[in-house]
């Protein structure tokens, strides 16, 4: 699928899909449209070696993100898991994350059951350890207003939900 402005996140090498494999999430479609969709890209198993060039592949993910996701941040967890968030339209998109499980066959998204406390785009997102990520800043609706915040969370993967940070 084309798609400009998505997130390409390297995901671990002992994944179901060997070394080297790239989730790639959200983007811009065709039509300008926010996407909602992800795909794996498995690189061919020497990519200096056009020879082996035929087994690289394109991986469909099951299932839909909770919105089309453009500067939202997907970060790779402890558990080879990607949290996906932000993204979208601050105004009316806040909805819940997106868990990307490179395990079952096919591999899927599914929604966090938490909600962060904000709609968020352009944000930053750092993983803590132990499946915890801190999202900071970026642009949230506030009153009318959309624009920068100094505001923060914390997800935690353990409740699988969302906690604002003073």
């Amino acid at each position: 699928t084309p798609r400009p402005a998505h997130t390409a996140t390297r995901l671990a090498d002992h994944s179901p899909f060997g070394p080297g494999p790239v989730l790639l999430c959200g983007g811009i479609g065709a039509n300008g449209e926010a996407l909602d969709s992800c795909e794996v890209v498995i690189p061919p198993t020497d990519p200096l070696d056009e020879t082996t060039y035929g087994t690289a592949d394109v991986v469909p993910v099951a299932g839909r993100l909770q919105t089309g996701r453009v500067g939202h941040t997907a970060t790779l967890l402890d558990t080879g898991e990607v949290l996906i968030v932000g993204g979208g339209d601050v105004g009316r998109d806040l909805v819940a994350g997106d868990l990307f499980d490179p395990t079952p066959d096919p591999p899927q998204v599914r929604a966090t059951l938490g909600t962060p406390s904000s709609a968020r785009t352009g944000h930053a997102a750092l993983f803590l350890g132990g499946g915890d990520v801190l999202l900071v800043g970026g642009n949230v609706l506030d009153g009318d207003v959309v624009g920068p915040t100094k505001s923060a969370e914390i997800y935690s993967r353990g409740s699988d939900s969302f906690t604002p940070v003073a």
